[in-house]
């Protein structure tokens, strides 16, 4: 639960987290599809939210 705590904070950074964790989570597992209520944000952000993204999905797995 710490973990995660700590990837909504690192995601919160970058804007709103409900819809930032929905594209963490669709970067990790793109068979989620992508939100309802989709998020405009910048390519280098979605980036950031990529490899954060990636970088838990590691520490998870």
């Amino acid at each position: 639960m710490t973990r995660f705590s700590q990837l909504r904070r690192d995601l919160y950074a970058h804007g709103f987290p409900p819809a930032l964790v929905k594209r963490a989570l669709r970067h990790a597992m793109p068979d989620v599809g992508a939100s309802r209520a989709p998020l405009l944000i910048a390519n280098d952000v979605d980036a950031k939210v990529a490899a954060l993204s990636a970088a838990y999905a590691e520490a998870v797995g």
